[in-house]
């Protein structure tokens, strides 16, 4: 027995989702129910009574309209409730929810050191300790679709790299498979992720191999939302319903006013908000997004991964950004966690044992603590 914990603690990615998830038990320390605040309630709703096409003007009125989220994540937890309680209801929704999350965290970090080890990346503890301490990374272990989607974006992005790069057709084809399941799992449960499907496309053409298995498994992203638009359509009349809720409920939609310029984007009235800091994020992960392609471009890398990673990641970037500009861009660190996860083995990222590293690292997990607290008192963060 004390072989088998051994075996679990030495597995890296198991001691990294510790570190959020100790954040997590200081939440359930004052409340279990705070681990399921805001988008939990909802989930809560969608297991237990399924999708509702009642619009309410205040959006904490539980359960009515709840088209706004997509099926994925609550069909894994009402799957795993149904098997834990024998095919009856005793087993409690929150706990399935939590179980779906926690459990993906775990195969998130061991994605995303496959993804660095696929590409020869140094210091890969250190980078993966990184996206630990980042604010949000919390939100893995709580019941949001984070850790979900991360999971199934990494998985698509490590097997379709393996599939591009393989000689032997059989091979290829068994990553095929995989990466095909994981990008439909992966729309399945937020639209953000088609964006993401555009990648072996690139690194295709970059490796002139694969054209047509490329071309296939590019399409599991797009298969996923197309059935939950024609469910909307045979359900509620309307294949848009989902955007209409997002519009109605909580006021997403695409803004140009706020766009050009994105005066609100550089409202720092509240330094140290939530909602600001996911600004400070936002903004540098833009910066550092156009500095990488740019140096590609003018080295004239063009077959580089890097590439391909910097130009999808600029377009989840540029998605993420459109669809809150109606929110005056706001809640977009948790966002920005997908974007980081993809670029950490092209960063350069040389670990010092010096003051500037330890302030900084200590900077990250104060932040992540403060707005770890703050969602545990049911205060918003996102």
């Amino acid at each position: 027995m004390r072989a088998i914990s051994e075996r679990i603690w030495n597995f890296f990615p198991f001691r990294l989702t510790i570190i959020p998830f100790i954040l997590v038990l200081a939440c359930a320390f004052f409340n279990f129910h705070s681990l399921t605040n805001w988008d939990g309630d909802w989930y809560r709703h969608l297991v237990t009574f399924g999708y509702s096409a009642v619009h309410a003007a205040d959006p904490n009125m539980e359960g009515k309209g709840n088209v706004g989220f997509f099926p994925g994540y609550p069909i894994l937890a009402w799957l795993l409730k149904k098997i834990l309680g024998f095919g009856t209801d005793l087993f409690p929704t929150d706990a399935a929810l939590l179980l779906v999350s926690n459990g993906f965290a775990i195969l998130t970090w061991f994605y995303i050191g496959k993804w660095l080890e696929l590409f020869n990346a140094a210091n890969v503890r250190f980078r993966m300790l990184l996206l630990a301490f980042y604010p949000y990374t919390f939100f893995f272990n709580v019941t949001y679709t984070e850790s979900l989607f991360t999971a199934m974006m990494m998985g698509f992005l490590y097997f379709s790299e393996k599939m591009v790069r393989e000689e032997d057709s059989g091979k290829a084809w068994l990553y095929f498979g995989i990466a095909f399941a994981h990008g439909f799992w992966m729309d399945l449960t937020k639209i953000l992720g088609i964006v993401m499907v555009v990648y072996p496309l690139i690194r295709s053409f970059q490796l002139k191999r694969h054209p047509i298995k490329s071309l296939l498994v590019a399409t599991s992203g797009a298969l996923s939302p197309l059935f939950f638009f024609l469910y909307c359509k045979e359900k509620f009349g309307a294949w848009d319903f989902y955007f209409q809720t997002e519009k109605l409920i909580w006021g997403v939609y695409i803004d140009i006013s706020k766009l050009f310029p994105p005066k609100t984007l550089f409202d720092f009235s509240r330094p140290l908000h939530a909602d600001t800091v996911s600004k400070y994020v936002t903004i540098l992960t833009g910066a550092l997004l156009t500095w990488k392609l740019l140096r590609l471009l003018l080295k004239r890398q063009f077959q580089d991964p890097a590439l391909a990673a910097v130009l999808v990641c600029g377009m989840m970037w540029g998605s993420n950004m459109l669809g809150r500009t109606s929110l005056d861009y706001g809640g977009m660190g948790r966002y920005m966690v997908p974007v980081i996860a993809m670029m950490l083995p092209f960063l350069k990222l040389e670990p010092k044992r010096n003051w500037k590293w330890a302030l900084f690292c200590a900077t990250l997990i104060g932040f992540q603590i403060a707005f770890a607290l703050k969602f545990g008192r049911h205060g918003w963060v996102a």
